[in-house]
């Protein structure tokens, strides 16, 4: 026999204060012989097998056989007890008389007479059958939860109170940009500071939590720490607290909404424009009416006198009445010539032929058609050039676009002034053309409406001045349609500068 087997000899079972004992502890006590019969159980076994007593279990002499739902598992506790090991803590399925089932802990071991004799196997055994319920219940409750934690499309996170990361999923991890919760884990210090563009954000989340307990939808702006993306993310989160109310650590999730955000900012932007586009259409038609209004007066007042007061009206009157008629008519009709022309260039119905043409060339033309309405106001024009200056462009729009600028420039040009032009070389293959007048200057309001239909200088959207302002709304769109810019340099008292930036020739 083993050293370590303990005997237990069969006299000690039959001893009646044996049985007294074993029959008031709440353990099943049992032995069995080599066939498997039972030779003696307890009070507490004979109960948890169906049995009303251990006399009745008894006297129904059944087999341990009987009892276990797969009979292999006796074989193996028997087989294990055979070879001398201790059976302290087997666990076992066993069936009671009317069928039902259970879960036991089981002890096992040999069993010896006072000659040293192995007659049988002793051992107790325990139902536990609560206790593996509420294991499985616990086991089944983890389980989802990892489930739930590891499959969420949603960022799941638990973090210390002073900024430290706890847990995080793999939507969180993968969010921030990394391959584990380990990495992810390891490289967060401090939230506040590392991951929020703005760390005040940090305490108006955590000052929300002390007071409120929760917080839903907190949108704020983060540093993805894998790959340093800035995104859009909504919170919703929890304080959890001790039993006793002391604050432990805060639990959240977490949702990427950069694209909401994005589509909120191009809505908003769509608005702004929209908005703008009907301000810009309202101020058309009412300074349209009024630009139309002005000639049409004009035109009806003064041929409505020829017709009613023709015989009455001295010969340089009729004279007069007829050229003022003519000077509105050409109006109207340069007037509805350019609103033909912008609405075409809006459209994208100009028909530009782009080709390499010397800026120059183009600049002396546009200045001998201007000159004569210069020397009206005893105004001179100055021209500088660069090394550079063929560029990319329409010839008949860029012409029209010069045309537009000198006129301009002679208009706010006080009488004597010279208009300077030049044509030189910029960066990115680029060519700027600039005509500057010393007149009065725009302020800097104005300056950004600049190139709007009938806003010129000194206008305001009730009543323009100078001009229909048809001229630079046009230039704009021709220069753009040219794939180049147009800008306005200008100061209040110091003067004007316009610019047309064109692609230099290759």
């Amino acid at each position: 026999m083993p050293e370590h087997t303990r005997k237990t000899p069969i006299s000690a079972a039959r001893n009646p204060q044996f049985d007294l004992l074993m029959n008031r502890t709440g353990v099943g006590f049992y032995y069995v012989n080599f066939a498997g019969d039972f030779e003696y159980a307890n009070d507490a076994f004979a109960h948890q097998m169906g049995y009303g007593s251990s006399e009745e279990f008894m006297a129904a002499r059944p087999n341990s056989m009987d009892f276990y739902v797969d009979p292999a598992e006796r074989e193996m506790i028997r087989a294990a007890a055979d070879a001398g090991e201790d059976v302290t803590d087997g666990l076992v399925e066993l069936k009671r008389i009317d069928g039902s089932t259970f879960t036991a802990r089981i002890t096992s071991e040999r069993l010896f007479n006072d000659e040293e004799e192995q007659v049988g196997y002793s051992g107790t055994i325990i139902d536990i059958s609560d206790l593996s319920k509420a294991q499985k219940e616990l086991t089944a409750a983890e389980e989802s939860y990892y489930r739930i934690f590891e499959r969420a499309t949603e960022g799941i996170y638990r973090s210390s109170l002073d900024g430290q990361m706890i847990r995080s999923n793999p939507a969180l991890y993968k969010l921030n940009g990394f391959d584990s919760e380990e990495e992810h884990l390891a490289a967060v210090h401090d939230i506040a500071r590392e991951w929020y563009v703005d760390p005040n954000r940090r305490k108006e989340f955590k000052d929300h939590l002390f007071e409120h307990g929760s917080i839903q939808n907190f949108e704020s702006e983060i540093i993805c720490y894998g790959t340093g993306d800035q995104i859009w993310i909504s919170e919703n989160a929890y304080l959890v607290r001790s039993d006793n109310g002391k604050p432990l650590f805060y639990e959240g999730t977490v949702r990427d909404i950069t694209e909401q955000k994005r589509a909120e900012i191009e809505m908003r932007t769509a608005l702004a424009h929209a908005e703008k586009a009907n301000r810009i259409k309202s101020d058309f038609l009412a300074q349209m009416s009024h630009e139309l209004r002005t000639p049409l007066n004009a035109i009806i007042g003064f041929s409505d006198l020829l017709l009613t007061r023709a015989t009455l009206i001295e010969p340089m009157k009729i004279k007069e009445y007829a050229n003022d008629i003519n000077k509105s008519g050409i109006y109207l009709l340069d007037l509805i010539s350019d609103l033909l022309d912008l609405s075409k260039i809006e459209r994208g119905g100009s028909k530009l032929e782009l080709e390499t043409i010397s800026a120059n060339a183009i600049i002396n033309e546009a200045m001998v058609v201007m000159r004569a309405l210069a020397d009206q106001r005893d105004q001179s024009f100055s021209f500088a050039c660069g090394s550079v200056t063929f560029v990319t462009a329409d010839k008949r729009s860029l012409h029209q676009c010069l045309l537009n600028l000198m006129s301009n420039a002679v208009k706010f040009s006080p009488d004597g002034a010279c208009i300077e032009i030049s044509a030189k070389a910029k960066h990115k293959g680029m060519v700027r053309i600039a005509v500057a007048n010393p007149g009065e200057g725009m302020d800097p309001d104005l300056i950004a409406r600049i190139g709007e239909p009938f806003v010129t200088v000194g206008s305001t959207r009730e009543t323009p001045k100078h001009g229909s302002g048809l001229g630079l709304a046009i230039t704009k769109g021709l220069v753009e349609a040219m794939n180049g810019r147009f800008a306005i340099e200008s100061k209040r008292g110091q003067g004007t500068t316009a610019s047309i930036l064109l692609p230099a020739a290759s």
